[in-house]
């Protein structure tokens, strides 16, 4: 992007990625293990949730990237850590919403998708761990479901050669190469020093907290739908297995995840973890 340019900055700043994502899509995983890469200076939830769970969407506009810079903590930030490029991560906002202008170097969006079946069964259990009921995941539940689509609908619509990387994190979490991929895309020298990390952000999983830090892979993040209650299951048949968003899973994720409309939980104990994801190579 081009603007206001700060020739001082200009100089020390090489690349913004701003990250954009739902809650509970392996989001703080992707970025911990991106992180990992080094020279990146990180911001969470930089504009706060864009669905709080009052269900008021707040009204969100770009800052001047020198303005927000200029703010006490972005400033302290970037004065005492190492790195030229800056991470930022938007949570729940519309895909492709640009946070910044006047953005005095390269700019690059990363969306992250995560099939909508673990997607929403961590959310039903994030809200409801939190609240202490559903009521909260039930009034919600239609709007992020809607949300969820155009996310998936701004990753079957990229030709590819739009600039931007998608991240499926379902490949991401259970293939080596795809995550030596990604690297390659972001233009980091590939490792994964920070892939079996649980992250700390937003109390780590919603079913099993930050006890699997370390050893990640023996969560069982592909079968979250198999681990809800029967209330939570309730809410999750109601508003996720819609032929909508099976259509959308079908084209992600080819043969991944069948007859989700008549789920009951014996069908979806049917759906092996092992079976390796095969999403859209846009994503």
């Amino acid at each position: 992007m081009t603007g206001n340019q700060s020739p001082r900055f200009s100089a020390e700043l090489r690349r913004l990625i701003v990250v954009h994502a739902m809650m509970r899509s392996g989001t703080h995983a992707i970025i911990d293990w991106i992180r990992g890469h080094g020279g990146l200076r990180f911001f969470n939830a930089l504009l706060g949730p864009g669905r709080p769970r009052d269900g008021r969407r707040p009204t969100v506009r770009p800052m001047d990237f020198e303005v927000w810079r200029q703010r006490p903590v972005p400033r302290r930030r970037l004065a005492s850590t190492p790195g030229d490029q800056i991470l930022v991560s938007l949570e729940d906002h519309e895909p492709g919403f640009a946070p910044f202008f006047n953005v005095p170097c390269e700019t690059l969006d990363v969306l992250v998708l995560r099939d909508p079946y673990n997607t929403f069964a961590s959310r039903i259990r994030m809200i409801h761990r939190e609240t202490g009921g559903l009521e909260t995941a039930e009034r919600l539940m239609p709007e992020l479901v809607e949300l969820w689509m155009r996310y998936a609908r701004a990753c079957l619509d990229s030709n590819g050669d739009s600039g931007n990387v998608y991240i499926d994190y379902n490949r991401w979490f259970e293939e080596p190469t795809y995550r030596q991929a990604i690297s390659a895309r972001l233009g980091l020298r590939f490792t994964d020093v920070n892939f079996s990390k649980v992250s700390g952000h937003g109390r780590g999983s919603s079913f099993d907290g930050r006890r699997f830090d370390g050893r990640n892979t023996e969560m069982n993040v592909m079968r979250r739908f198999d681990q809800l209650s029967a209330a939570e299951r309730s809410i999750f048949q109601r508003h996720v297995c819609r032929d909508e968003v099976q259509a959308l899973a079908d084209a992600l994720w080819p043969g991944r995840f069948r007859g989700t409309k008549s789920w009951t939980a014996p069908a979806v104990r049917r759906i092996s973890r092992s079976s390796p994801p095969r999403g859209s190579e846009r994503c």
